[in-house]
C-alpha cells in the first residue's frame, strides 16, 4: 500500500438544518442517558456541526461500562437511545476521555480494570452514525503493569488522537510517571509499545493536560514532585513521531517556592502553550493564580516561576483556560475571596501574548452569590472572549448555570449567570463544548430522578438564551459526513430525512466538475446510507458531495486514496 499523509481530516460539516424555531432541547435539558444504574464520568467533544458526542461511565449492567451518545445543536439525540455501547465488559471500565476525529466522530479512550487488578487503557472509535469503526473491544494503548490513571486526550489533526496519562508502572502512585501515546484513524497505536515516557524523574509526577502543538504532536503539562514536599510544574513537547523536544524530563514553568496544584494548558495560537495553576506566593498559605507562556522551543516567555495571574484574599484554585486568539489566553477560576460571605466564587481574567493582565487586578466578577459556585468549564466565543459554565448551588441544590465574557471583561449575560439546568435534587456540570456560534452545549450528571444519576445535555446561545420547545418534526434534512474518510475505493454517505422526498447525491472533483450522482429515488423519513464506489477512472485526491439542487456551500469534503 502507498503512504500517505491525511490532508483533509479538518473537515467542515456544514448541515442543512431546521430553523432554530424547531428547536428540540428542554428546559432543564434533554436526556442523553436515562438508564437503569449510574452514570459518571461525562466528557465531549465537539462533532464539527454544532453539536457534541458525550461519552460517559454506565454501571446499566451491573458494573462500568462505556456508552456515548450524540446531540445536534437542534438538540436532537442521534444515536441509539441511552446511547451506544462502546465497550461492555465484565470487568469495571472508567474515566473515559475522548477527543474529536475531525470528520463528526471521536476516539474515546477509557480505563480498564483487567483481571489482576490493575487499570490498563483501551480506545474505540466511533463514527458520526454512532457505529464502532475499529473491531473487538477497541484498540490497546497501554498494558503496562501497575495503573494507568488520569486520562487526558486530544486531536492529532489527522484523524487520530494523542493521549496522555499518570502511569504506575514503576510501582505505585508516590512514584508515578508521564506517558503519551498517538493512534491513527485506522487503530494503529503510532508510538512505543506502551506509550512513550514523557517524563520519569524521582518521585511522582501526576495531573498531566494537553494540547495538540499544530503540527501531530503535543505538549503536555504536568505537576511535579521530584524535589522534596513541593510540587513544580513542568512541560514537555513530543513530536508526531513519539520524540520529546525539550530537555529531558520537562521544563519547569513554576519554582520551588510555589508549590503548584493541579494545572491547565491552552495553545498560544504560535506553537506554543499558556499553563497556568494555583499555587503558595513566597510562603503565604493560600493559593494564588499562576501563569506562563512556553514557546515552540521550550522557552518560557514571562517572567521565571510565572506572572501573578490572580492575587485576592484567602485562595484562587480550579483554573480552566482557552486562548484569546491572539497569543495570550482567558482564564475561570474558582475563589475563596469572600468564603464568609458567599462561599466558592468565580472570577475571570486575561492575559496578553506578554503575560500582562487586560482586566481588573483581582479578576472581572462571572458568580458571586451566595451558595458555592465552582466547578468552572471555559470554551472560547470565537470573539475574542469565552463562555464559562459552572455549577451553582445558590438556591440550595446544585444547579448548572452559565456566562459569556467579552475580549474587554465586559460580562455579556445576566449578572451571575444564566440559569441552564435547575431540575430536582442536584446538577454537577461535567464537560462543555463551542456549538460554534458563540455558545456552548454543556452536559452533565443529574439526578433529577435520584438516587441514580443520569446524563443531560443543553445549549446556550450566543446571546445567553437557551433554545426551548417541545420537540416537533423538523421540515430540513441533515447531510452526514462520510466514512470511512479518507477512503479506497468506497464509501458510505449518510443522510437523514424528515419528510418523504426524492434524493440524488451529486459528487464533484476540486475543480467543480461533476464525477458521479448517486440517485437514490423516493426515501421515506429516517436515517439513509448511500454507497460510492468509486470507478478505477476516479483519480486520489479530494472531492465534494452535496444533496442535488443545494448550493455549493452545503457540499462537504471527502478524501480518496488510492
Amino acid at each position: 500500500m502507498k503512504s500517505h499523509r491525511v490532508l483533509s481530516l479538518s473537515l467542515s460539516f456544514l448541515f442543512v438544518l431546521p430553523s432554530v424555531t424547531s428547536a428540540q432541547w428542554l428546559t432543564n435539558g434533554n436526556a442523553v442517558c436515562t438508564a437503569t444504574g449510574t452514570q459518571t464520568s461525562v466528557v465531549s467533544a465537539p462533532d464539527d456541526a454544532g453539536g457534541a458526542i458525550i461519552a460517559w461511565a454506565d454501571n446499566r449492567n451491573g458494573n462500568n461500562d462505556i456508552f456515548a451518545q450524540r446531540v445536534t445543536a437542534m438538540g436532537q439525540v442521534l444515536w441509539t437511545a441511552d446511547g451506544v455501547a462502546v465497550h461492555v465488559a465484565v470487568n469495571s471500565q472508567s474515566s473515559p476521555a475522548i477527543a474529536p476525529d475531525g470528520a463528526g466522530g471521536a476516539i474515546i479512550f477509557w480505563q480498564h480494570l483487567g483481571n489482576n487488578g490493575t487499570t490498563d487503557i483501551y480506545a474505540q472509535h466511533v463514527y458520526p452514525d454512532g457505529t464502532l469503526h475499529w473491531p473487538g473491544s477497541g484498540v490497546l494503548i497501554c498494558g503496562a503493569q501497575q495503573d494507568q490513571l488520569t486520562l487526558r486526550a486530544v486531536a492529532d489533526g489527522s484523524g487520530g488522537a494523542i493521549v496522555t496519562w499518570q502511569d504506575n508502572r514503576q510501582g505505585s502512585t508516590m512514584v508515578a510517571d508521564v506517558y503519551a501515546q498517538r493512534i491513527d484513524v485506522s487503530g494503529t497505536p503510532l508510538w512505543t509499545t506502551d506509550g512513550v515516557a514523557v517524563c520519569t524523574a524521582a518521585n511522582q509526577q501526576r495531573v498531566p493536560e494537553l494540547i495538540n502543538d499544530g503540527s501531530g504532536g503535543a505538549i503536555i503539562a504536568w505537576t511535579d514532585q521530584r524535589g522534596v514536599n513541593t510540587f513544580v510544574v513542568y512541560a514537555q513537547r513530543i513530536d508526531s513521531a513519539g520524540l520529546t523536544q525539550w530537555a529531558a524530563d520537562g521544563v519547569a514553568l513554576s519554582v520551588d517556592t510555589k508549590s503548584s496544584d493541579a494545572c491547565a494548558i491552552t495553545t498560544d495560537g504560535a506553537g506554543g502553550a499558556i499553563v497556568v495553576w494555583s499555587g503558595y506566593n513566597g510562603g503565604v498559605t493560600f493559593f494564588d493564580l499562576f501563569a506562563q507562556r512556553i514557546n515552540s522551543s521550550g522557552a518560557v516567555q514571562w517572567t521565571s516561576g510565572g506572572v501573578l495571574a490572580c492575587v485576592a484574599a484567602s485562595s484562587q484554585f480550579d483554573p480552566c483556560l482557552v486562548p484569546d486568539g491572539s497569543g495570550g489566553a482567558i482564564m475561570a477560576i474558582a475563589d475563596l475571596r469572600d468564603e464568609d460571605t458567599n462561599g466558592y466564587d468565580l472570577y475571570a481574567q486575561r492575559l496578553n501574548a506578554s503575560g500582562v493582565k487586560q482586566w481588573a487586578t483581582a479578576g472581572v466578577a462571572i458568580a458571586v452569590t451566595e451558595g458555592d459556585n465552582f466547578e468552572p468549564l471555559i470554551v472560547s466565543d470565537g470573539s475574542g472572549g469565552a463562555v464559562v459554565c459552572f455549577t451553582d448551588a445558590r438556591f440550595g441544590p446544585f444547579d448548572v448555570y452559565a456566562q459569556r465574557i467579552n475580549g474587554a471583561g465586559a460580562v455579556q449575560w445576566t449578572t451571575d449567570g444564566v440559569q441552564v439546568c435547575t431540575a430536582a435534587n442536584g446538577q454537577f456540570v461535567s464537560s462543555a463544548v463551542s456549538d460554534g456560534s458563540g455558545g456552548a452545549i454543556m452536559a452533565w450528571v443529574d439526578n433529577r430522578g435520584g438516587p441514580q444519576t443520569d446524563v443531560y445535555a443543553h445549549r446556550i446561545g450566543s446571546s445567553g438564551s437557551t433554545p426551548t420547545r417541545v420537540p416537533t418534526t423538523p421540515t430540513g434534512t441533515i447531510l452526514g459526513q462520510n466514512h470511512p474518510n479518507p477512503f479506497n475505493p468506497s464509501t458510505t454517505i449518510e443522510y437523514t430525512l424528515t419528510a418523504r422526498t426524492p434524493v440524488k447525491i451529486e459528487i464533484f472533483d476540486a475543480k467543480g466538475a461533476r464525477v458521479a450522482s448517486l440517485d437514490e429515488g423516493m426515501r421515506e423519513p429516517g436515517t439513509h446510507r448511500a454507497q460510492w464506489n468509486a470507478s478505477p477512472t476516479v483519480s486520489s485526491g479530494v472531492y465534494f458531495y452535496r444533496l442535488a439542487g443545494a448550493p455549493a456551500a452545503e457540499s462537504r469534503k471527502m478524501v480518496l486514496i488510492k
